[in-house]
């Protein structure tokens, strides 16, 4: 499964959906982002 996202700032919040993803059986999870705020 990838996730997109487009801007990512602390990365909670692709934690946090990539954890309910992987609790609902997923067996990858990957997270692609086209900006991040430092």
């Amino acid at each position: 499964i990838l996730i997109c996202d487009d801007v990512m700032t602390t990365g909670s919040t692709l934690r946090a959906a990539a954890a309910a993803l992987k609790n609902a059986g997923a067996n990858k999870v990957s997270a692609m982002t086209l900006a991040r705020v430092e």
